[in-house]
């Protein structure tokens, strides 16, 4: 709300990497017994009522991009078809879109060095945009405008995010 309120037009909503909203719907570190933990549908919760409660303060002119994990890569992680679940409640929540988080920063297998292959987890973010209506986006090892390209000529994603490549090479979208 308060970002809307001093005129910004949208907020991304961190719900992955292992971060506070992905804590909730992971097995791994939910082990509450209230109406928070236990089931998928009650680790669910946390991050479909943050989403519900700020398209309700902001309205439906606000843009809601909700990050969420949609491959955890650590040991009783959320399933495939829990993060599926996620996407379509998000989305009912009332998220604008959806954007990839790949992996936690505890997970023993990489995710964003040289030896990954670009665009090595678009896989899993393909599998979100097929449930969903709202746009998805791809991330992590996705360095290469040609690859970026690819993905968005065979729709395995509706946008490509990049933070590292532009970081490291301001001049790349030229």
């Amino acid at each position: 709300y308060l970002a809307k309120k001093t005129g910004y037009d949208g907020v991304e909503i961190m719900g992955s990497e292992g971060y506070l909203i992905n804590q909730f719907t992971a097995p791994r570190t939910n082990k509450r017994k209230d109406k928070y933990g236990g089931n998928a549908e009650n680790r669910r919760r946390f991050p479909v009522e943050i989403v519900r409660e700020t398209r309700k303060r902001c309205g439906d002119d606000f843009i809601i991009m909700f990050r969420m994990s949609v491959i955890d890569l650590v040991p009783e992680g959320s399933t495939r078809e829990e993060v599926l679940d996620l996407a379509r409640e998000l989305e009912a929540a009332g998220a604008s879109l959806l954007n990839s988080g790949i992996g936690w920063h505890e997970a023993r297998v990489p995710t964003i060095v040289t030896s990954v292959p670009r665009a090595a987890f678009v896989e899993a973010t393909r599998q979100v945009k097929d449930v969903v209506s709202i746009p998805v986006v791809a991330s992590n090892r996705i360095n290469d405008p040609d690859v970026a390209e690819e993905i968005l000529k065979s729709g395995q994603a509706d946008a490509v995010s990049m933070a590292r490549q532009l970081l490291a090479d301001p001049e790349f979208v030229k």
